[in-house]
């Protein structure tokens, strides 16, 4: 599971640099076979059962950096992948509220901020340390709220810090884009509308974020869509209730960011995922290391 392939620092970690992708394309490339997930279905997982491991690349919500630099070490491998769009977000319609935290803090003169918020009160932002922690901390927090009180209290820090909260928005995929890549054989999912944490929305805005990303993406594509991804997909950000309702919408498997391997005998609605980012698979130095990234994939299963 990747976000973004480009050469900036990135405290959230979703980030991993071109030439680390090619490194580890080589390596893939010459231990295992690679598969997209629009091919994972039970046919599919009981064909592979005890032929050894079959890793497939995603990439979550359709930043342009997937587009300019990894779909070529993309084709240079010959290696399929899947883009998990989230459909609101293509075109840069609309911003990431992840990104707006992100841009508030990082960027902001202030030397504190206070929230009302449990646990926090007021914290230091004196330092670059200071707004990683202060960064990591809401990151995580904000979480675990439903959407529309996660963007008030985003208006909020924004306000209170004096920034402009679109500074830091990424560039996006345009549909052109994304027409392009699939012409190029880049395989397209769903990743909800606005990126919703489903878990925490009521059950009409959870129907619709499902519903409507496939929609939009059918229609742009002129294609199926059979692969689903969950927003920030760990095991307290879908359920029972969510997983149902992508079932009912026609897709045939869904990702979370659970880390493991998936086998034949496991449920294709909650597929389990490898996040990779710069510090799963570099050195001190800063640099490919081939032994770790082996250990940090596979110590897992």
């Amino acid at each position: 599971m990747l976000h973004k392939v480009n050469d900036r620092d990135d405290v959230l970690q979703l980030t991993l640099r071109p030439r680390l992708l090619d490194d580890v394309l080589a390596e893939i490339r010459g231990n295992h076979d690679l598969a997209t997930l629009d091919s994972v279905d039970r046919d599919y997982l009981g064909e592979q059962a005890g032929s050894g491991l079959t890793i497939a690349i995603t990439f979550d919500d359709g930043y342009l950096d997937n587009y300019e630099e990894a779909l070529p070490i993309l084709k240079r491998w010959s290696a399929p992948a899947m883009i998990y769009l989230s459909t609101a977000h293509i075109d840069g319609t609309a911003s990431f509220w992840f990104e707006d935290l992100t841009a508030a803090i990082q960027l902001t003169h202030n030397r504190e901020l206070a929230l009302d918020l449990k646990d926090f009160g007021t914290r230091s932002l004196r330092t670059m340390k200071d707004k990683a922690s202060v960064l990591l901390f809401l990151n995580g927090e904000l979480k675990r709220l439903d959407q529309g009180r996660r963007d008030e209290i985003i208006v909020a820090i924004v306000e209170q810090l004096g920034t402009n909260k679109h500074v830091g928005r990424s560039a996006m995929l345009s549909w052109d884009q994304v027409r392009e890549m699939a012409k190029q054989g880049i395989q397209f999912g769903s990743h909800t509308v606005n990126h919703s944490i489903l878990s925490r929305e009521k059950r009409s805005r959870i129907i619709s974020e499902i519903q409507d990303s496939k929609k939009v993406v059918e229609t742009q594509l002129n294609s199926p869509v059979r692969s689903f991804a969950y927003p920030n997909g760990t095991g307290t950000d879908f359920n029972p209730e969510v997983t149902e309702e992508v079932r009912h919408a026609g897709y045939v498997n869904a990702c979370t960011t659970i880390p493991g391997i998936n086998r034949s005998a496991d449920t294709l609605f909650t597929l389990r995922r490898v996040a990779l980012h710069n510090d799963m698979c570099t050195n001190i130095k800063g640099e490919f290391d081939r032994h770790l990234f082996w250990s940090k994939t596979l110590s897992i299963f």
